[in-house]
């Protein structure tokens, strides 16, 4: 009868350490969840000014291999964004050449400037832009400035 009532070592966890453990655990699941939102700015803006970089060389490209006119022109709005296009402007509206569609490019809201040009022409044949031009995009949250620099006789561009 004696054996029944010995007392035996606790094999359950204290309240401490349950506590413990339930914030290491809470802390893993919800350090990503708070971690998206920046990740996903980031990510937004690397993948507009990849694009950009792409639609610029793309337009630059068109002129020489198709021998037309083309262009990137900055619309307010009714957003902030680019448009790439070949072909002619008839009523200050562009006249797109039919096979040759571009979406729109949106500059993100994370994103100041963009507006310092209304537009840039590549001449045909020879890809050159019509003018000097500068670009510039801020990331104010991050302090980070980026500026395109085109220029003359080589159609291309410098990032800074």
């Amino acid at each position: 009868m004696k054996q029944l009532f010995l007392r035996r070592p606790f094999t359950g966890f204290t309240l401490v350490e349950s506590i413990a453990v339930l914030f290491v655990m809470g802390s893993f699941c919800l350090l990503p969840v708070l971690m998206v939102a920046a990740w996903q700015e980031e990510l937004t803006v690397r993948r507009f000014l990849n694009r950009f970089e792409k639609m610029v060389f793309v337009c630059q490209q068109i002129a020489v291999v198709e021998g037309r006119n083309t262009s990137i022109k900055n619309v307010a709005q009714p957003e902030r964004m680019f448009l790439f296009y070949t072909g002619s402007v008839a009523n200050n509206r562009p006249q797109p050449y039919p096979e040759d569609r571009f979406e729109a490019l949106v500059i993100p809201g994370v994103l100041t400037g963009g507006n310092s040009i209304k537009e840039i022409k590549f001449l045909a044949e020879s890809g050159h832009p019509s003018r000097l031009a500068t670009i510039r995009f801020g990331w104010p949250k991050r302090g980070i400035t980026y500026t395109y620099q085109f220029q003359l006789g080589g159609g291309r561009f410098e990032k800074e």
